[in-house]
């Protein structure tokens, strides 16, 4: 026969009950979907058919890296663009021989905070001129090798993971130069044959003129050693280009391909795509800017 409770009994029930209410709305928002704020993302996907975690004593998976997979196989950095080469004297002779995505939204990762980037080892190390290092590891492109680095000054303010993204970009789509080369990143500069150089205006006014080369402060240049790239431009791109990402395309490209051992250029004719090795930063003498070597 069931006996009444006391009051004392009742509450103590109406207390859990509460409880578990609480507890199982709680599960329900935790268990929802979750991702990048337009919900569309590979990370909103994964995220809404995955588990809350790991069971007891189950190993954690390691954080991902971009900069050890393919470029070309992850999603999207942000957008932007770049830098051009010495105004009034030509490049000295390339340092190699010899003759991917469209923006970044094709460059190396997705949103950092769903990829779970840890940002502090993508700094290899500091160099003796004060140059941030990127981690090495990607490889793209067919042909000849070519190693190089990835390297910021401080003193600009850019975020290493998102200049080196840019400059994979650049070159690792099928219309610029990893079409006839291999590129590697390596993260030594002593291993480096081109040192990919984001820098101040100082700084690259400085690097340029050990060979003979004035940028005067807003242009870049190959030294034989480094593809010092003016930040300045980085930011502010050229009046040709109608967007900084066509431009960064073009400023990695031609300096690079100074490395390479290829010269200055002109438009060819009125309307044409201008050549990746002219100097579109001055202007494109009625040619269309141009970010590819191979458009």
């Amino acid at each position: 026969m069931h006996q009444p409770r006391s009051p004392a009994v009742r509450a103590l029930a109406g207390v859990t009950v509460l409880v578990l209410g609480i507890g199982a709305l709680a599960l329900g928002a935790e268990a929802g979907p979750s991702g990048d704020p337009e919900g569309d993302g590979p990370a909103a996907v994964a995220a809404s058919a995955a588990p809350l975690g790991p069971a007891a004593g189950e190993a954690r998976p390691r954080p991902s890296r971009w900069w050890s997979v393919p470029w070309s196989q992850a999603a999207t950095v942000g957008t932007g663009e770049a830098a051009e080469a010495d105004p009034e004297v030509e490049a000295p002779p390339g340092l190699l021989t010899g003759t991917a995505a469209d923006d970044l939204s094709a460059a190396p990762f997705a949103d950092e905070d769903d990829l779970v980037v840890d940002r502090s080892d993508i700094v290899a190390r500091r160099t003796s001129e004060g140059f941030d290092v990127a981690a090495g590891g990607a490889t793209f492109g067919t042909g000849p090798q070519v190693t190089y680095t990835v390297e910021l000054e401080p003193a600009v303010g850019e975020d290493l993971l998102a200049v080196t993204a840019a400059v994979e970009q650049a070159l690792g789509d099928p219309r610029s130069w990893a079409r006839e080369r291999r590129f590697v990143r390596v993260d030594d500069p002593a291993r480096a044959s081109v040192r990919i150089l984001l820098a101040t205006p100082a700084t690259v006014d400085r690097l340029c003129a050990q060979v003979g080369l004035r940028t005067v402060g807003r242009y870049s240049c190959w030294t034989g050693r480094f593809t010092a790239l003016n930040s300045w431009r980085w930011a502010e791109g050229a009046d040709a280009f109608g967007d900084l990402t066509t431009y960064r395309r073009y400023l990695v490209n031609h300096e690079v391909g100074h490395a390479l051992g290829y010269g200055h250029v002109g438009c060819p004719e009125q309307g044409a795509l201008a050549p990746v090795m002219m100097q579109q930063s001055m202007g494109t003498d009625g040619c269309v800017a141009n970010g590819w070597p191979y458009p």
